[in-house]
């Protein structure tokens, strides 16, 4: 979920090179709608976005029982928000600006260790 429509482009261009499948959502009630649809191995959410904001989904969905592993992408890069980026629910946080291949690598990583015995 991001709705820079610039790096959101960006970003779905390289998890499709990367071979992942994405669906690119650029407003947080859509996304929260999208969650309950689908059933996804990975968020990569940023928290400003309209209607509903990351930081409310991933509570919302995580009091709903939903576990997915999250990523958050964002702007907001002071420690109040890493904070709260951890306590409602998230698995990672990146600080934008950042390199794609850093997102590429994190997911890569979070798969590895799901995949861990």
């Amino acid at each position: 979920m991001e709705d820079d429509l610039i790096l959101g482009e960006s970003i779905h261009e390289i998890l499709l090179e990367a071979g992942y499948a994405v669906d690119w959502i650029t407003d947080g009630q859509k996304a929260c709608e999208a969650t309950f649809e689908n059933d996804y191995n990975l968020y990569i959410f940023d928290i400003n976005v309209p209607s509903i904001n990351g930081f409310d989904l991933v509570e919302q969905l995580r009091g709903a029982d939903d576990l997915t592993p999250t990523i958050f992408i964002s702007a907001m890069s002071d420690m109040a928000a890493l904070s709260k980026g951890f306590k409602v629910g998230a698995d990672d946080y990146i600080k934008k600006p950042f390199y794609p291949e850093e997102l590429l690598l994190r997911i890569e990583a979070r798969f590895l260790r799901k995949e861990s015995p």
